[in-house]
């Protein structure tokens, strides 16, 4: 099933096949057509300022939590959603880079507010014997008072957990309030699974690292490129996502 999600529905395939009848069909008005609107939607879908406009849009997802402007007891835990792992030859399973990155960040947000920390990850690939949150102990240390949920293997079975797991305090006359440590693209998603539990949610801003001689070159913003593919191809990832969740009633639109 993900083989074929990966050829028909992965960004930049869906242009791909519209182009691909309309350079049959060339000899003809319509093929022309199909040759236009796939040459069109490759190009718009390589630009860097078309992906960074669907990945704002998604990191928008979820107010954004500022340690500085909180109160001690506004929140009720930080909810760190893995990334994923992976297997070396030697049959050992690590982190994906990703969850390093958000674990890092939240033992940050955890030292700086108090705040219980959750670190979820479970098995999401077939054959996988690891858990994410098993393997991301290899490489980051976590402190005694950390809950590691390990059973987890996606964004709702991760809310499914986190509302077990956190409770508003006693006698408090709101929801559980969480702050999520993720990617930008993955926040409008998780926070809808959240919401769909009852947990008010916010977001720690994403850290972002860019090359300085791009920033420093914003006209390049316009240039299609694989850097612009790539954000738009995981824009493209979390929105099918986003769809998925929506059509099988895991989340609903008022939660977004």
């Amino acid at each position: 099933m993900r083989t074929l999600f990966d050829i028909f529905m992965v960004w930049p395939m869906p242009a791909l096949w519209v182009l691909l009848p309309g350079l049959i069909l060339l000899r003809h008005r319509s093929g022309r057509r199909l040759v236009l609107v796939g040459g069109i939607l490759l190009l718009v879908g390589t630009t860097p300022i078309v992906g960074n406009a669907l990945l704002g849009s998604l990191e928008r997802g979820a107010r954004e939590f500022r340690s500085g402007a909180a109160s001690s007891n506004g929140f009720d835990a930080i909810v760190v959603p893995l990334a994923g792992a992976y297997e070396d030859p030697a049959g050992r399973w690590w982190p994906m880079p990703g969850s390093v990155t958000r674990t890092v960040r939240g033992q940050q947000l955890h030292a700086e507010t108090g705040y219980r920390l959750l670190v979820i990850g479970g098995t999401p690939l077939p054959g996988q014997r690891v858990p994410e949150a098993i393997a991301l102990q290899r490489v980051i240390t976590l402190s005694p008072d950390t809950v590691v949920e390990d059973t987890a293997r996606d964004t709702f079975e991760t809310a499914r957990a986190v509302s077990a797991l956190v409770k508003a305090p006693d006698g408090a006359n709101r929801p559980p309030r969480v702050i999520i440590v993720t990617s930008g693209s993955h926040v409008t998603r998780m926070a809808a699974a959240l919401r769909r539990f009852g947990i008010d949610v916010a977001a720690a801003p994403p850290r972002r690292y860019e090359d300085a001689r791009i920033a420093r070159n914003l006209w390049l913003d316009l240039v299609p490129s694989a850097r612009g593919a790539r954000s738009v191809r995981r824009a493209m990832h979390e929105y099918v996502g986003i769809s998925w969740y929506l059509a099988t009633g895991r989340i609903r639109l008022r939660d977004l």
